[in-house]
């Protein structure tokens, strides 16, 4: 497993036939899908990228996706979403002998917020899958991590900051989860004279 801050280096040496995002911050799941995006030429990005529930279209849906060329670039990419414990085991029979022998010129991206997923009967786990694949960390960010996403988040839009305590509660309030570091941080600088105190912390966010 790769740290999500691992993964354009790991792309840059070698793109792998299938990733899997595995974590339940919803933040880092999208920051993820954009970094591997980013295989692809943005102006065709519409013709070699696309997302598929599993839930509604099943594996072999995925899978015809994924034996489509490319239009205009070397990869597609296809994701795999709503990765849940509804799944029946033969979708992940179909996955794992697509796997065995995949489409050199797709990448599988399977995005699921259940780290020890099991299929709806007890069979099938995505451990399975993970042999084939390379698995990102999208659970928890690193201290200095998060520190850096803040600065990003609060650069945009109305400019403020965030007092070094204040980020420590913010952290300590939401369990480290970035999605909801970043929406506690929308409401946050709408409340501020230009920087985040401690204060403002404590009153207006809820402890998880």
């Amino acid at each position: 497993m790769i740290k999500i801050s691992e993964l354009k280096r790991s792309i840059s040496e070698k793109i792998a036939p299938c990733y899997i995002l595995k974590g339940k911050d919803g933040y880092l799941r999208k920051m993820a899908i954009d970094t591997l995006k980013e295989i692809l030429i943005a102006d065709y990005i519409d013709f070699n990228c696309d997302e598929i529930s599993l839930l509604s279209g099943g594996a072999q849906k995925v899978i015809d996706a994924l034996d489509v060329l490319p239009v205009l670039d070397e990869k597609r990419i296809v994701f795999a979403t709503d990765v849940t414990d509804k799944l029946i085991e033969a979708d992940f029979n179909l996955l794992e002998k697509y796997l065995f022998n995949p489409n050199e010129n797709s990448v599988l991206v399977i995005v699921t917020a259940n780290s020890d997923l099991v299929s709806s009967n007890g069979g099938k786990m995505l451990k399975s899958l993970e042999k084939f694949a390379v698995v990102v960390d999208c659970s928890k960010l690193a201290p200095d991590e998060i520190e850096y996403e803040v600065e990003k988040i609060l650069s945009q839009g109305k400019r403020v900051t965030i007092e070094k305590n204040a980020l420590e509660t913010l952290v300590q309030f939401t369990g480290g989860d970035m999605q909801r570091i970043k929406s506690e941080l929308e409401k946050l600088r709408y409340f501020t004279d230009g920087s985040i105190t401690q204060n403002e912390v404590v009153e207006l966010v809820r402890s998880e």
